[in-house]
């Protein structure tokens, strides 16, 4: 039987790692229902991120921004997605490739929130690596919850 201090540890770390990972999932697929425009790339360029002591494994950031208008009003945005992954890269040549994709004076499909047209994004994809962190997380805190209760409940048969 577990202890109640194993039980708050697996259900906080699932709780956590749902919410961590869950978030932005959240934010990605709410976006999908967000009106659509075309932006216009203004800058896209590939950066080498300074090192962190610790050998950072992937040094090299692709920084885009666009402009797009909404109802007359002339928004920039510099987020691709809600993800971290995806935008860092450990090749310098891996990153170029990415930022093609979004070379400047092109132009590319963005979403934007109606109650702040401000906030948009250019990528919805949502990395797998996600999902399985979600999952998990999820799992451990279920796993958390349905030991407490069998516990709970036992302890009522046994007492009664």
């Amino acid at each position: 039987m577990n202890t109640p201090e194993e039980i708050l540890v697996i259900s906080g770390a699932g709780a956590v790692i749902l919410a961590v990972a869950g978030w932005p999932i959240f934010k990605t697929k709410r976006a999908g229902r967000w009106p659509r425009t075309k932006a216009t790339v203004i800058e896209s360029k590939v950066v080498h991120l300074p090192s962190d002591g610790e050998g950072r494994s992937q040094p090299f950031r692709v920084e885009v921004a666009y402009r797009y208008d909404v109802k007359g009003t002339s928004h920039e945005c510099r987020r691709l997605s809600y993800f971290a992954i995806g935008k860092d890269h450990r090749y310098k040549a891996n990153a170029e490739q990415q930022r093609k994709r979004y070379a400047r004076g092109s132009k590319i499909e963005i979403r934007y929130d109606p109650r702040n047209p401000g906030d948009a994004i250019a990528d919805r994809r949502v990395p797998s690596a996600y999902y399985f962190a979600a999952t998990l997380g999820l799992i451990f805190l279920a796993g958390g919850l349905i030991t407490v209760l069998r516990q709970s409940l036992a302890s009522g048969a046994s007492g009664s």
